[in-house]
């Protein structure tokens, strides 16, 4: 399933076609490792909010995951994502991270981005959360 959603999302460019293996490293493990020979690219080099490249800093984070390094940009620019990647690999992060971007932007006049997250379980809506937390701690 993950193979036929990756062809459709390259077709569609909305990730470059490329068979690079997802990474199965947890969140803190993936962002913190020294970034691979594909993916060099910081979170500071995406662009995000000042606010929250001190907070990601604070927490560890330097490097983007291959599927956030794909999928933020897109999202920044307002693009809609369909993700597929295995647990561990930064998808919460990919959609959390442009939304959180958006609203640290906005002035009070404009308040207009709004997130609806839905989780099939309440243990990844706590993560979910947690992550949101995590990411917004200096907004």
């Amino acid at each position: 399933m993950t193979d036929i959603l990756s062809t459709i999302a390259a077709e569609n460019g909305i990730i470059e076609s490329n068979n690079t293996q997802a990474n199965t490293d947890t969140d803190n493990q993936a962002a913190t490792t020294d970034a691979t020979e594909e993916n060099k690219v910081t979170f500071t080099d995406l662009g995000i909010a000042k606010p929250i490249l001190t907070a990601l800093d604070r927490s560890g984070y330097t490097n983007p995951t291959p599927i956030q390094a794909q999928a933020i940009p897109f999202a920044l620019e307002g693009r809609d994502l369909l993700l597929s990647a295995q647990t561990g690999s930064g998808k919460t992060a990919a959609f959390v991270i442009p939304v959180l971007d958006r609203l640290s932007r906005a002035t009070s006049f404009d308040k207009l981005t709004k997130a609806l997250i839905l989780t099939p379980t309440r243990e990844l809506a706590q993560q979910v959360h947690d992550s949101v937390r995590t990411y917004s701690k200096d907004m």
